[in-house]
């Protein structure tokens, strides 16, 4: 079901459930923020969207949600910052989805594409999402815009954002998540070549590769 917006949104705010991003949750002596009562939003992530800043940095994210954010990152086929970034996670009619439980909604079940603007733009809750390019399997945060946020297209370019990315980062830390969980978590591991098909094999193949040619070359 699609979540209309409101004619007074964010007219209220309320205390509620901790955001992802960690510097938004530290500090609070009952573990709540501030967030909109009708989109469940937070109100700093919010701000951070308008502002057109974005980050992709596992170090900013709360420790309670690091594992999935890996997990989630280490399906997507990251690209350069401009193009399609598309998803090889679980798709169910069509449509790629990943599942994180939320303090809203009884079903733990989300579309790909949200949870990476929640990760990177900030925690927009159950605000909609519009996407900007034709790819519906397209998760790169930079082609989603929150309807009901003053977005940094509107007047804005591409060079005015505030960009704290890099996604050879994210791939040496989603590399990494994928190798230890081999070694340390064998069911999950199982579980996530499971989800991530053939593309998430390949990946894993190639990493096995150039680990035994730096083996070798060391020897």
């Amino acid at each position: 079901m699609v979540w209309t917006i409101p004619v007074n949104l964010h007219s209220e705010v309320v205390q509620s459930a901790p955001c992802p991003f960690a510097e938004h949750s530290y500090g609070t002596r009952d573990n709540k923020i501030p967030r909109y009562s009708d989109s469940c939003a937070c109100v700093r992530c919010c701000a951070r969207f308008a502002e057109g800043r974005i980050s992709l940095d596992i170090h900013k994210i709360h420790r309670a949600w690091r594992k999935r954010f890996l997990r989630f990152w280490s399906f997507v086929e990251l690209q350069s910052p401009d193009t399609c970034w598309d998803w090889h996670g679980l798709i169910h009619r069509g449509s790629a989805y990943f599942r994180v439980p939320r303090h809203w909604s009884s079903t733990p079940v989300f579309s790909a594409s949200r949870f990476a603007v929640w990760t990177t733009w900030g925690d927009i809750g159950r605000l909609p999402l519009e996407r900007l390019c034709d790819n519906k399997f397209c998760v790169n945060p930079l082609h989603y815009r929150a309807k009901g946020i003053p977005h940094f297209r509107d007047g804005r370019g591409f060079d005015k954002l505030d960009l704290e990315f890099s996604v050879q980062k994210l791939m040496n830390e989603t590399n990494n998540f994928i190798h230890l969980s081999k070694v340390r978590a064998p069911d999950f591991h199982s579980l996530m070549i499971k989800e991530g098909g053939q593309w998430l094999r390949d990946r894993i193949d190639l990493l096995e590769d150039q680990a035994q040619e730096e083996e070798e070359e060391e020897s």
